[in-house]
């Protein structure tokens, strides 16, 4: 078993706890396949020196899946960062061909069952800062959502300040109980 790492916004949450992670959702990118796009040990020993320790591995993959997080926190009525963590048969994970420089992240080909999910990780409210997603997204090719020209205006903002999102990041784990 592999443990997997899953970002996505608070939109998502019931129905994860309801359903677990499903194939079959829109798509922010619009080369998307239908699958569950995750990050594995497999991007730490690819991206990473050997010697990580196992917390160093959980920080880092926390952070990736955090990174993908920021897709959908762009336009998220519920802006909060979601991370979701699963096991998976190692057999079942394909390398992320849908598009470059995705080859160190994985997916899975099928839904996410309740029962394979070991922990959510749930953030405080981002929508104050909403605007520094936006201009990660803003002009991203394969993106597939629009900005209005506020959107834009308020982006732009974002890029010429120093803000870091990560400087500000607080996590609380999501009480799993309805999930056994």
């Amino acid at each position: 078993m592999v443990l997997c790492y899953h970002g996505t916004s608070a939109d998502n949450l019931q129905s994860i706890l309801e359903n677990g992670l499903l194939i079959d959702k829109p798509k922010v990118w619009e080369v998307s396949h239908n699958a569950i796009y995750c990050w594995t040990k497999y991007y730490v020993d690819k991206e990473y020196s050997e010697d990580e320790d196992e917390e160093s591995i959980e920080e880092i993959l926390i952070q990736a899946a955090v990174n993908n997080s920021y897709c959908t926190l762009a336009k998220a009525k519920d802006c909060r960062a979601v991370v979701v963590v699963f096991n998976v048969d190692e057999s079942e994970l394909e390398v992320d061909d849908s598009c470059p420089n995705m080859e160190s992240a994985n997916c899975i080909y099928r839904n996410v069952q309740l029962n394979e999910i070991v922990k959510i990780l749930i953030s405080q409210d981002l929508s104050l800062v909403r605007g520094s997603f936006i201009s990660l997204m803003n002009d991203k090719l394969y993106y597939n959502h629009q900005f209005t020209e506020f959107e834009k205006d308020v982006a732009t903002i974002f890029n010429n300040s120093c803000f870091i999102v990560d400087d500000i990041l607080e996590w609380k784990e999501v009480e799993l109980l309805c999930l056994t």
